[in-house]
Formats: C-alpha cells, structure tokens, sequence
C-alpha cells in the first residue's frame, strides 16, 4: 500500500507545479509527522526544504489525504497512518550510529530493508544514489546465515572488522535472515539521512 501511495503522490501526469521536493522526503514527512503535529516551518527545517518546496509537499501530501492541516500543525490522517505503517513493515526507522570501520561520514544513518539482498550487485549503484543526494556515500550490507556480508565484500564483516557496531545493528535494527542495511553518511545528520533514504527509494523502486 505505502508504495503505491507515495508513487501517486510523485505523478506528475497531471497539471500542477514542477515538484522541488522528491520521494525521499514524501518518505521523511511520513515518518517525521507520525505521532506528532509540525508547523509548515519547523517541517521544512526537518526535511530541508525550502518555503516554497515545502508549500507545495504539504499540498500534494493534502490532496491525497495522507496529512490534513490543523492550527497546531500538519499531522497525519487515518490513511496517513496506514501509509506509514505499510512503509514500516518495509524499513526500520533511522537510527544514527556512531563511526566505525564500515561508515563514511562526519554523520551516519543506519536502516533496515526488509529483504532485497537479490536486487543488489556490488553496491555502488547504491552508494552513488547516496552521493546525488548530497551524502558522502553509502554502505550496504547483507544479513544471511545470521552473518553480515557486503555485495562484493567479505561473508563475514563482523570477523573482518570487529567493532561494537554489530552488536548495535542486531539491537537496534533487530536484523533477520534476508535483510538489507543501509548505513548512509554525510557532513550533517540531514545529509547522512537523505543517504540512506536515496538507497532505500533505489530500493522500494519509489
């Protein structure tokens, strides 16, 4: 469901203004506003954006009832809601996680793709989607056999590289056999997240 929705939300067949804003952060302000009401400026700072971006995101994002706007703030609607829970059985929440031998940045974002792996060569085409959005890059890992492998890596990262980060991955993201993780990096925390999240929309097809 929270796939075919946001794909609506970005279809431009229609008359309207050129978007300044992208799927990632349709993705964000989901999870940004669930549980919460934000204001339209404190919602452009979180994601990054521009008066005017912003303006026309909370307006796509009224015209297919997934926000409504209340004196308090945007908030999500009942079938924002179910978008979002939909979009959570796909991906975990990003979390940051501190330096370590597998991440490239000042600022890391670490997410869980349901499954995936097969979609996956070397990873590069997932780290240069990271780069576009502004981020130093990516790095993705494979979880299988209850080991964590890279595409075109070592098939045992933890043996390779042993550092505190695994034990994170596994409590934090709560990893499972056949998952992807995403660890996104850049110079801000916001860089590192849009990273992430530029894997994840490579990933989900959004």
């Amino acid at each position: 469901m929270a796939l075919n929705v946001i794909q609506r939300v970005m279809d431009r067949t229609h008359p309207c203004p050129l978007y300044t804003f992208t799927s990632i952060q349709v993705i964000d302000a989901l999870l940004r506003l669930r549980g919460r009401s934000l204001g339209r400026g404190a919602l452009a700072r979180e994601l990054g954006l521009g008066d005017g971006a912003v303006r026309t995101l909370i307006n796509a994002l009224k015209d297919h009832e997934l926000i409504e706007v209340r004196k308090e703030g945007c908030v999500l609607t009942e079938k924002g809601n179910k978008t979002y829970s939909s979009l959570r059985k796909n991906i975990s929440l990003p979390e940051e996680v501190g330096a370590s031998p597998l991440t490239l940045g000042a600022h890391n974002i670490a997410i869980r793709v349901k499954g995936h792996a097969d979609s996956i060569t070397t990873g590069v085409q997932e780290r240069d989607e990271a780069i576009k959005e502004g981020g130093t890059g990516a790095t993705i890992l494979l979880f299988s056999n209850n080991l964590f492998k890279m595409p075109s890596g070592p098939d045992d990262c933890e043996k390779e590289y042993p550092d505190p980060i695994w034990d994170w991955l596994r409590l934090h993201l709560k990893v499972s056999q056949g998952d992807t993780i995403i660890l996104g990096s850049g110079a801000t925390q916001l860089e590192a997240r849009r990273a992430a999240l530029a894997v994840v929309r490579r990933l989900l097809r959004l």
